[in-house]
């Protein structure tokens, strides 16, 4: 049996939330903060809602009015919801109709943005984006031995970088390999440490020009 718990969910793009419709909200006086809260609030119900955007108050289940029930459901105060609700049908963000048995307050923000998942879906996604990200991570760069011991490691560009700067290259590495296997430490990587001796022993330093 499959465990795996469907639902839907609401996508809400900046372009949404930017329109001149809901950015007026805010500026309406006093109440608009509360208005756009609630007008969230209805988004998030109407995603809940099997009828998928649009939110259903069975008026047979209540003695309430339907912004009664509403305003119960969205935890909010019912003169404030019956306000949020009169603008928001005035400016056609939400749509209300009674069929005398029911009443239906559509959200069309929610339609057009709604979607259907489960949590097994989610899983797989979840998934497939560690692999993607696994797989477009850099990779580190392969490492050869060198030296007289076999015991420097060094990749491409770091032994590319020690011939810019070394006049004798092998004998720089063979110094490091010798050093190592007599266990005379280095707090650093193996470029690190092939970087110090040149630094140290001047004849293996190349003469900059200019």
């Amino acid at each position: 049996m499959s465990t795996s718990n469907k639902y839907w969910y609401f996508r809400l793009k900046p372009a949404d939330i930017r329109s001149h419709k809901i950015q007026q909200i805010k500026q309406v006086p006093i109440l608009g903060y509360t208005i756009f809260t609630i007008y969230i609030e209805l988004c998030a119900l109407a995603v809940e809602e099997d009828e998928g955007g649009v939110i259903v108050i069975d008026k047979t289940s209540s003695e309430r009015s339907y912004i009664g029930e509403l305003s119960a459901l969205i935890g909010e105060n019912e003169k404030e919801t019956s306000d949020a609700v009169s603008y928001l049908k005035a400016r056609g963000l939400v749509e209300v109709w009674d069929d005398g048995k029911r009443t239906s307050i559509k959200v069309p923000l929610v339609i057009n943005n709604i979607g259907k998942s489960s949590s097994d879906a989610d899983r797989k996604r979840a998934a497939l984006a560690k692999n993607e990200e696994q797989y477009l991570l850099p990779k580190e760069p392969k490492r050869k031995k060198y030296g007289v011991k076999q015991n420097v490691w060094l990749d491409d560009e770091e032994l590319k970088e020690l011939i810019e700067q070394c006049k004798d290259v092998a004998k720089a590495i063979d110094s490091v390999s010798i050093k190592k296997f007599y266990k005379q430490t280095f707090n650093g990587t193996d470029f690190d440490y092939c970087l110090k001796v040149i630094k140290e022993d001047k004849s293996l330093q190349k003469v900059q020009k200019g």
